[in-house]
């Protein structure tokens, strides 16, 4: 639910948060797609996080990580061939890569989803578990907000710093975007550990 509004708002206003972030007009022309899919279906990345933590919370991190190869692998080989085309599968440029990121993203979630209805050695969920408890709810929003202010103000700075490198143009953003990920990839083996 609370990814609705952001998929609305990214389907809706997709070149005019490009245009926001000062995207140069070749981004607004091949970005606005992009940005729709992947905004749009923002509900599919925060279920291959929130199933993910579930995994890891139950003491389960391998499950986690095999649905991460799983999803990620897909990606890798969709992305070429949505993005230039093979046989008869069309070029779709950057919406391709859009499109190859969902559909290895929403292959993890359905993976998740298998493993949590037929359950697994570290963790079975049950009918009666579905019920609402209005005090454990509550107090997890409570212990979470931590965390959630954390990512704001990380996610917050991000939107800053892409904002003043789209003043230098593409090529910036694109180099920062690059570097950005290549620390990430080296810091996620620590973060599991």
């Amino acid at each position: 639910l609370a990814s609705l509004p952001f998929a609305v708002a990214g389907i809706v206003w997709a070149r005019e948060l490009l245009a926001l972030m000062g995207a140069d007009a070749w981004t607004l022309t091949h970005g606005v797609r992009y940005l729709q899919w992947m905004l749009g279906s923002n509900v599919v990345i925060m279920l291959l996080f929130v199933c993910n933590a579930i995994f890891r919370g139950a003491g389960d991190a391998a499950v986690a990580m095999r649905v991460l190869w799983v999803a990620n692998a897909l990606n890798i080989v969709l992305d070429p061939i949505l993005i230039f085309g093979w046989g008869p599968v069309p070029a779709m440029g950057v919406e391709g890569a859009a499109i190859a990121t969902v559909i290895g993203r929403g292959t993890g979630v359905a993976m998740q989803a298998w493993i949590l209805l037929r359950g697994s050695q570290h963790l079975r969920i049950t009918a009666a578990q579905w019920r609402l408890e209005a005090a454990t709810f509550w107090h997890i929003v409570r212990t979470s907000l931590g965390g959630i202010g954390q990512m704001i103000v990380a996610m917050t700075a991000w939107i800053f710093l892409m904002r003043i490198l789209a003043e230098a143009g593409s090529a910036a953003v694109a180099g920062a975007t690059i570097a950005i990920r290549l620390m990430m990839f080296t810091l996620m083996p620590a973060w599991g550990l």
